[in-house]
C-alpha cells in the first residue's frame, strides 16, 4: 500500500468515526465490557457462529480459494507444530529460488504453470514442496529439508526417507 492510499484510508476512517460517533463509542464500551467478560463474549460468539454458520462458511470457502498458499501455510505449521518438529515460515518462490525448478527426485524440470491440486489435468507435472526427511519422521519443516517435487514423483515416495 503506497503512502498515498494509506493517508486516504485513514482520512477516510476519520471521517466514518466523525459521522459515526455514539455508533462508534458503542462499540468501544462493548469491546470493554467483552474485556471484563470474556466469558459472556465467548458465549456471544458461539450464538453467532451458529446463527449464521452458512454465511460463515462461504466466506471461509471463499477466502480459502483466493487465498491457497496461507491454506497450505497454514495447515504445514499445524502438521509441524502437532508433531513437536521445527518449522519457519518459507514460500514456494524461496524453495525455487534457492533450489531451483527440477525435481529433487527425477531431475526433470517442473511445470510451474500446472495446477497443484491432484486430479486436475495435467497436475502430474505441477510443483509439490517436498519435505526431504518427512515430518512424520522426525524431519523438521525448515528450508534446508524442502525441495520442489513433481506431484506424482512426490506421491509416489510414499513417504520413505533418504539418508
Amino acid at each position: 500500500m503506497t503512502p498515498e492510499q494509506l493517508e486516504r484510508r485513514r482520512a477516510s476512517r476519520r471521517a466514518y468515526n466523525e459521522r459515526n460517533r455514539a455508533e462508534v463509542l458503542a462499540k468501544k464500551r462493548a469491546k470493554t465490557a467483552e474485556a471484563r467478560n470474556p466469558e459472556a463474549a465467548r458465549l456471544y460468539a458461539a450464538e453467532y457462529r451458529a446463527q449464521h454458520k452458512d454465511e460463515l462458511n462461504e466466506k471461509l470457502k471463499a477466502w480459502r480459494k483466493l487465498n491457497p498458499e496461507k491454506v497450505r501455510d497454514y495447515g504445514r505449521k499445524r502438521r509441524a507444530a502437532k508433531l513437536n518438529a521445527p518449522s519457519e515460515p518459507y514460500t514456494a518462490t524461496a524453495v525455487l529460488n534457492v533450489h531451483g525448478s527440477n525435481c529433487h527426485l527425477c531431475g526433470m524440470a517442473v511445470d510451474l504453470t500446472a495446477p497443484r491440486t491432484v486430479g486436475r489435468p495435467g497436475w502430474e507435472r505441477g510443483l509439490h514442496l517436498d519435505h526431504v526427511r518427512p515430518i512424520s519422521r522426525g524431519g523438521s519443516d525448515m528450508m534446508d529439508n524442502i525441495r520442489p517435487a513433481h506431484a506424482l514423483c512426490n506421491l509416489k515416495k510414499h513417504a520413505s526417507v533418504e539418508d
